[in-house]
C-alpha cells in the first residue's frame, strides 16, 4: 500500500470518473478529449486489487462479484463436508462366500433281502438264498436253501387251513412246545423243537434237530419248518410272510 495522487478524468455526458489514459467512457462510451475535466485526489490507495476493481465498467464488477460468490460457495460445501461427514457407509463384506459341503453324504445300503410273491404266499427272505420250488405241493409251498448248499441247511415254507395248522400245534412225542410269540407285524406263532434230531442230508451227514414254527397272520395259517442251522432264513420268513 502507499499514498499518491490519483487522477481521473470525468466523463461530460455520465459524470463517470475515468482513468486519465482513458480515450472513452468506461460507463457510457463517450469520447473524452483532452483533460478537461480532470479531478486529482490525495486518497491514499489501497492496493493493486483497488485500482483494478476501479478500473472496471459495471458488467466487469457484475462479472467479479458473481465469480467470488460461486468460490465461496464452493469453499463452503467443502469445509461442510470436512465437518459433517457422511457417516452412512457400507461396511464390505469381508467373509467369502462358500459353498456347504456335505461331509456325511446319505447313502443308500444295499438291500440285505429279497421278496418271494407267486400270487399265493409271499415273504421276504435274506439276499444269497436259492428258490427251489420243486415241492410236493409246488403251489402252495416253496423250499429255500442257502447259497453254500451246506447239509440241512433248508426252509420249507407252506400255507395250511386251519385244520392242518391245528393238528401241528400241540407237541407230540416228537416235539415240544418251546413257546408262543408275536411276529413284528402282531402276527403270532408257535415255535416247536424236535426233541430227537433226525433230519439228515444223504448217507452219512451230520444230523440236525428240526424246528416248525406254525404262524397266524390275518386270519391265515403257514409252517415254515427247518432245523437249528436255518435260523437267520426262519426269522426273516417268520416276521414277513403274509
Amino acid at each position: 500500500m502507499g499514498g499518491g495522487i490519483y487522477v481521473t478524468e470525468v466523463c461530460p455526458n455520465c459524470k463517470t470518473a475515468n482513468p486519465d489514459n482513458s480515450g472513452f467512457c468506461q460507463e457510457c462510451g463517450t469520447e473524452l478529449k483532452g483533460k478537461t475535466n480532470v479531478v486529482k485526489s490525495n486518497a491514499t490507495t489501497g492496493n493493486g486489487l483497488t485500482d483494478y476493481w476501479n478500473k472496471q465498467n459495471n458488467g466487469g464488477k457484475a462479472a467479479i462479484v458473481i465469480s467470488v460468490c460461486c468460490v465461496g460457495l464452493i469453499l463452503l460445501v467443502a469445509i461442510g463436508a470436512m465437518v459433517f461427514p457422511d457417516k452412512t457407509t457400507t461396511t464390505p463384506n469381508t467373509t467369502p462366500s462358500t459353498t456347504a459341503t456335505n461331509t456325511n453324504p446319505t447313502t443308500t445300503p444295499v438291500s440285505a433281502v429279497a421278496t418271494f410273491d407267486n400270487g399265493i404266499i409271499s415273504f421276504q427272505y435274506p439276499t444269497g438264498t436259492q428258490i427251489n420250488n420243486a415241492t410236493t405241493d409246488p403251489a402252495d409251498g416253496v423250499y429255500l436253501v442257502t447259497s453254500n448248499n451246506a447239509p440241512g441247511n433248508g426252509v420249507l415254507v407252506t400255507k395250511e387251513d386251519k385244520t392242518m395248522y391245528d393238528a401241528n400245534i400241540g407237541p407230540d412225542n416228537s416235539y415240544n412246545l418251546e413257546g408262543t410269540f408275536k411276529t413284528s407285524d402282531g402276527g403270532s406263532y408257535k415255535k416247536l423243537v424236535e426233541t430227537t434230531p433226525s433230519y439228515t442230508n444223504g448217507p452219512g451227514s451230520t444230523s440236525f434237530t428240526l424246528i416248525d414254527y406254525e404262524v397266524v397272520k390275518n386270519g391265515n395259517y403257514y409252517e415254515i419248518l427247518g432245523t437249528t442251522t436255518d435260523g437267520d432264513i426262519m426269522n426273516q420268513v417268520v416276521n414277513t410272510i403274509k
